[in-house]
């Protein structure tokens, strides 16, 4: 079991789940949505899921935890039916170790490959167990290849650079969304969580001690 301090006044909370740490117990969602602005990031590598307790819907889970575990490998099956929507395009695959529905609605920042995704627009995919691929929405990707994907429900899915999908320059104009609001703070979440530190040792009196337990996963790490 291991403490984790909530600033007060930043109301973020970041826990790696890097490694074979990846399983964050139910209690954390619990205590998530009793506070108000109050963000939980659960940092992995190549990826961030981030929760908001504003939409906490369920904080309970049918196991007692959500496993925060990013997989790449998609099964033979998957992968034929994926690439009959894909042809010959790029396209990254990925599928969430945790399955079913959400505690409330999550936002997973993904990393994707630079040279291939970076200032581009992305159509995201569903792809169920049996049946075509679904289209969800279309995402805008950071020139630092990272996409801010707007999820309630686990499972597998696929992105694709969208067919006459242009430069960052050419999505300016376009209404901003809660994903993209995202994707242009991601660069900057590593400094805003390293302030929170610093400032929770000065205001010690402000800050909240937060208990997650956290469980060895059994998956192999990605």
């Amino acid at each position: 079991m291991e403490a984790f301090a909530v600033n007060a006044q930043i109301g973020v909370v970041q826990l790696s789940t890097e490694g074979n740490r990846t399983q964050v117990d139910e209690k954390a969602f619990e205590l998530l949505a009793q506070r108000e602005n109050t963000t939980l990031r659960l940092k992995g590598e190549g990826f961030t899921w981030n929760f908001a307790s504003e939409d906490m819907v369920d904080p309970a889970l049918a196991n007692g935890s959500f496993d925060a575990a990013i997989r790449q490998e998609i099964s033979g099956e998957m992968t034929q039916a994926i690439q009959s929507v894909t042809q010959d395009a790029p396209y990254t695959a990925f599928e969430t170790a945790f399955s079913g529905p959400l505690p409330g609605k999550a936002t997973l920042e993904y990393q994707l490959d630079i040279q291939v995704y970076a200032g581009k627009m992305v159509d995201l995919y569903y792809q169920p167990e049996d049946g075509p691929a679904e289209w969800v929405t279309q995402l805008p990707v950071s020139e630092e290849g990272i996409v801010a994907i707007p999820l309630e429900h686990c499972s597998v899915y696929f992105l694709t650079v969208t067919s006459d999908s242009g430069s960052a320059e050419d999505i300016q104009n376009t209404p901003i969304t809660d994903a993209e609001t995202a994707v242009k703070t991601t660069t900057t979440s590593s400094f805003s969580w390293t302030a929170a530190g610093l400032i929770g040792l000065v205001l010690i009196a402000l800050v909240v001690i937060v208990v997650f337990v956290v469980q060895p996963n059994q998956d192999d790490d990605i």
